[in-house]
Parts: C-alpha cells; structure tokens; sequence
C-alpha cells in the first residue's frame, strides 16, 4: 500500500508505507521523512482508528519538539514555515515580476476598453502635407527614416520579407484594434502584449504573401520624402518581374546564338545560378481571411507604397503601410483580421488625399501596358504610353521609367533607341530582365567573347541579389534542358 506524507518543507512524498516506515530522504530539503502511527490510548485495536503523524525525524530537535504541546508544535511546523514564505515571496516579487515581465511571459488580461497604448499618434494628414521631396539621395540620404526606408528596400530585394517585419512598431495597429472593437461594442478580455504578437504574426504572414506575388527578381526604391510633424512619409516603388533569367534565356534564337560562341561548360561556370529557381510553393497562412494580393497592391508587377515612419534616431520605425492607390493601410486589414472592424477584406473607402506626384492615370496605364500580352504591342498607343513615361519621370526620377521606355523602343523595333534608354537606366543602378535580353543580344552580335561573358555574368550578379535571401533548388529539368542543347547542336 502507499502512502502520501508532507514533509516540513511541504513537498508531497507517495511512496509504500513500508518504505515510510523506515524512512525516506525528501527529495526537495533532504530531510528523512519517517511514517509514525499514534493510536488512541482509550482503544487498544490499532486498525480500528489510526492517527497518521508525518514527522522527519533527522535531528535531536525533533525529538525534543515531540515533548511539547500539541498546539505549539503546530505553530512550528505549519504557521512559522508559512509565515516565512510568505515574508519571503513579499520581498522577492518585485524582482520576479520584472524578471518575467522582460522575458514576455507576463500577461495581464484586461478588457480592451481598458487598455493603455503609450505613445502620441495622429494619422498623416495627406491634404496639408507638401509636394514630395524626390531629390533625395536613397543611399547616402541624412533625412528622417533614411536608416529604415534602407534596410526595407534592401531586404525586399533580397527576398528576406519576413526580416522587415523587425522595422514596424505596433502601437498604431493596437489602437486601431481597441478603438474598432469598442465601436463594435465587442471589446473582448486581450493583454496588450497579446493584441500585439497577433498582429506581428499578421504583418509576417502579409510579409510572407507578398514575397511570393510574383517568381522574378523584385526591385524597391525610395522615391520621395514628405514630412510632416513627428512623422514622415516615405514613398516607395515597387516593381516585380514575373520571369525568371532562366525563363529568359530559354528560347531557341538565344540558345542557338550562344552555343556557337561558348562551351555548355563555359556558360554553367559564368552563368550556373540562374538555374536556382526551383522553389516550394508555400501554404497560404489561414491568417488572412479572405485575402489576396489585390486586396492591398494595386497592381502585381508595378506600383508605389507608403511607409509611414515615426521616432527619433536609431529608434525610427515603421507605424504603417499602405498602397499609394488603394490607400488602404495595413493596420485596417489587421484590424479585420483580429476582429476589430466588420468591413470585408475589398478595398474600402478612403479618407486619404493624395498628395502631388505621380498621377493615378498615368500609372494606371503603364500597369496596363506592362501587363498586356508581350505581341499586342501594335495595339499600343505608343505616344500616350510615352506620355505617361514622360510624366512619371519628371515626377520621381526613378530610372525604371527610363528602362520602360526602352522596352517601348524595342517594341517597336528601334534597337538603337531602346539600348539607349537602357543604358541611362543601368547607369542610374537599374536594370530589368528584358535590358538583359538586350545586352546579351549586342554582346552576341558584336561576336566577342568577352562581352558575350560579361553580359553572361551580369545576369547572373543580377539574379544572386534575389537568391541572398531565397531558399532555392537548382532547377534540373531546365539545367539538362539546356546542357542537350549544347550537346546535340541543334534546336529544341
């Protein structure tokens, strides 16, 4: 049979009572701990009433204690240890407190209505904020939120999204949770620090899906600066290819052209890691209720966001985000998410206005244009499409228009043109896959190995900028595809 006893130190001991009877070492204190049986002196029938009496014996005290009155033993073995204990967590749980509250594990659930959110904030008020200041240098740059609107644009390039969720700061997202659940008069019971890692789980989750928009290479930019009390407005493009160079250079013309210049071997050594594109479809996060990329960017291959930006120095992070079209922010789709809002996952109406820059038509056509099938170039308007190009360069400065243009040149089959275009762009740290194609194409043609290596390498500088942060496979059936080109000599 077994017995449970309570040792002095009050750890719980379960163990057979013959062992008990002999004694058994405490395991917390070290204490022998010794099972007695005292009877009741009127009855001389052990079994019948039996008084168990834990005590340890491990010392003389114990034997003397057993001498005095019941009730004073009582007061030493229970209310004194329990006294002590008490004193004792009084004195360490301040530091306890702050101990576990650094570490995150500290959640005091408060009703939202409740919650305290530490910070001043105002939302950017777009109708008095000036022009944007696009003059600004993004690399060497000393205004406010260089240091963030940097780091994001290098990550996002570099594929490593989920790293940028690192440069936002959540008091903005968890006042729009509270004050959206308090209009809904559905406050919940959430701590703050649980409101916010939901919402840090959310913008990853955005983060993730936005990685996998489109398979190519995606550039990011700053464009323009506008400031405006304690916070700053950074206007970012985007601008994402849907192919990848492998995608490129898999066309007969192309092929049959370089194989007649270089080795299979030659051209694995110089441009072997565009055959990295081989990457696992991740699964959609059930996060994000009912949302798809259209929801948030307005376009897939190009456009322009907004980082709202806020705090001093090396303290500056990211408050919000929203698509320069839809000017929806990414805090009001996290509001929804985590049931601050009622309003369906589509773009909802907007107290926004825009600010001077570039024109919503203007890119609207582009985006158009850019996704419009690659031979349906006579069905374009190429004076407007110029237009526009103009414009939005004028606007922004951005060097992607310049390679745009050049893309409208080779279109329409003004080689020379489109060359110069795309080197105005290069020359300002730009460059498309299709300036590629036509680099490589006048590399070929001027039948110089050299250059033809050259260009070969760029491509493939260009691709490793993507693959720094991308968990890609080398492609095998396009990687023999193009080796049995090379060896048969003839075309696919």
């Amino acid at each position: 049979m077994r017995k449970n006893l309570i040792c002095n130190c009050g750890t719980p001991i379960l163990a057979p009572i013959e062992k008990l009877r002999r004694g058994i070492g405490c395991p917390a204190c070290g204490n022998v701990v010794v099972f007695e049986e005292q009877f009741d002196p009127g009855t001389r029938n052990r079994s019948d009433r039996q008084i168990l009496d834990f005590r340890s014996k491990n010392s003389k005290i114990h034997n003397q204690t057993a001498l005095l009155p019941g009730w004073i033993r009582f007061s030493a073995v229970v209310l004194v240890p329990l006294l002590l204990s008490m004193l004792l967590i009084a004195f360490l749980r301040p530091a306890m407190a702050r101990s576990v509250k650094s570490l995150g594990f500290l959640r005091k659930l408060v009703p939202a209505e409740n919650l305290t959110i530490v910070g001043n904030h105002h939302s950017f008020e777009w109708s008095k904020a000036p022009v944007w200041n696009t003059s600004v240098d993004s690399v060497y740059g000393s205004f406010e939120g260089h240091r963030v609107v940097k780091e994001f644009t290098t990550l996002a390039s570099a594929s490593m999204y989920r790293s940028i969720e690192k440069l936002f700061v959540y008091d903005r997202f968890c006042n729009e949770v509270c004050h959206g659940r308090n209009a809904l008069k559905s406050p919940g019971i959430d701590s703050e620090d649980s409101i916010e890692r939901q919402c840090r789980e959310l913008v990853t989750a955005f983060l993730d899906n936005t990685q996998r928009v489109t398979a190519g290479y995606h550039d990011w930019r700053l464009i323009g600066v506008s400031k405006q009390a304690d916070q700053t407005a950074l206007l970012v493009r985007y601008y994402r290819e849907n192919l990848t160079p492998v995608d490129l250079l898999d066309n007969e013309k192309i092929l049959k052209s370089l194989s007649r210049q270089v080795s299979f071997d030659v051209f694995n050594i110089y441009c072997g890691d565009i055959f990295r594109c081989k990457v696992a479809n991740g699964a959609f996060n059930p996060k994000l209720q009912g949302y798809s990329s259209t929801n948030f960017f307005a376009d897939s291959s190009f456009g322009y966001v907004v980082l709202i930006v806020s705090g001093d120095g090396l303290d500056m992070a990211i408050e919000d985000l929203l698509d320069y079209q839809v000017q929806r922010p990414l805090s009001q789709l996290c509001m929804r998410w985590v049931e601050g809002s009622d309003q369906g996952i589509a773009p909802a109406s907007s107290n926004f206005v825009q600010l001077s820059g570039p024109s919503h038509g203007d890119i609207q056509s582009i985006q158009s244009w850019i996704g419009s099938p690659g031979d349906s170039f006579s069905q374009i308007d190429r004076q407007a499409i110029q237009e526009n190009l103009s414009r939005l360069y004028s606007q922004t400065n951005d060097p992607l228009m310049c390679d745009l243009m050049g893309r409208l040149e080779s279109d329409f089959g003004n080689k020379e043109g489109a060359l110069e275009y795309f080197s105005k762009a290069k020359a300002s740290g730009f460059q498309s896959l299709e300036s590629h194609r036509q680099f490589i194409g006048q590399a070929i043609e001027s039948k110089s190995l050299e250059q033809v290596l050259a260009r070969l390498n760029d491509l493939n500088n260009y691709w490793n900028v993507k693959l720094t942060g991308l968990d890609a496979e080398e492609d095998r059936r396009r990687f023999y595809k193009f080796e049995g080109y090379w060896r048969r000599g003839e075309a696919l």
